[in-house]
Order: C-alpha cells, then structure tokens, then sequence
C-alpha cells in the first residue's frame, strides 16, 4: 500500500492505493498530523477510490479504527469524507465508522462522488 498526503484549499487529501495493509494506516495518521499545516478540526478527504480492501479482516478494521481513536484529541472535530469506488471499501469504510461511532469527535461520511465528498466537507 502506498499514500499521500496533501493540502488543498482547506481540506487534506489522504490518496491511498495499491492493497490495503492495516498497520500502514497509522503511518498515515502520524503523517498527516506531523504536516505544518494540520489543525485539530481540519476537514479530510480520504481517497480510497484506488485501494483494493480486499486483503483486509475484520480484526484488521478494528485495529485501525483504534489508530484513528487513539488521535481523538489530534484530530478534534475534523470532518471526515471517504471516497470509495467499489462496494467491498464502501462496506469497510462503514465498518470502520461502525468500530469508531461515539469513541470521538470527528463527524464522517463515506461518498462514491469525489464533487460531493469535497462538498460536504466545505458545507460548514
């Protein structure tokens, strides 16, 4: 797996592709919240359109939404919009919310329109 990370007009972009691996997801955490440009709250569009979740178990899944639940305070009341190309990532992507519901403060959204991802993300 591999991933990127860049800011764009008030929102980060996480793009991940490749297959997924899940300890590599919080590398990915620790990256974005080490950018010179991150603040508690800023709004993320995580880019799963290119990743194959295919190699990912339920414990993989719970393993990672306890990455991101661990960067609570980091990531304060960001607004997270997933964008996902295939029913298996939109299904992990809703799991993963399921994993992580009322153990934070960020407010999330999976989308399969990138237009519509970066919409929600500025209708604050």
């Amino acid at each position: 797996m591999k991933y990127e990370v860049h800011y764009h007009d008030g929102f980060f972009e996480i793009k991940d592709y490749g297959d997924a691996e899940a300890v590599r997801f919080r590398e990915l955490v620790d990256l974005l919240l080490a950018h010179e440009k991150w603040k508690p709250g800023t709004a993320i569009l995580v880019n799963h359109s290119e990743l194959n979740a295919g190699p990912l178990t339920v414990s993989d899944i719970y393993y990672m939404a306890g990455s991101f639940v661990r960067s609570r305070v980091q990531l304060g009341q960001a607004r997270i919009a997933i964008l996902v190309a295939r029913d298996l990532e939109y299904g992990m992507a809703r799991m993963r919310t399921g994993f992580v519901d009322g153990k934070w403060d960020v407010i999330e959204n999976v989308f399969r329109s990138r237009d519509e991802a970066i919409s929600w993300l500025k209708d604050v």
